[in-house]
């Protein structure tokens, strides 16, 4: 049997693997929407936009 500490920080793991899983597949989304922007020669929106 597992300890109430252990448990915690297993379950921490847990969380923080999702939330960083969920930053790749946004910053994913975000790159594959950059790349678009550039092929239709967007460009000049992302030298101002340097969140994107």
């Amino acid at each position: 049997m597992k300890s109430q500490q252990e448990y915690n920080s297993e379950n921490n793991l847990r969380i923080r693997i999702r939330i960083i899983k969920s930053i790749i597949n946004q910053n994913r989304k975000l790159l594959r929407v950059r790349d678009i922007y550039k092929k239709n020669g967007n460009n000049q929106d992302f030298n101002n936009n340097r969140d994107l």
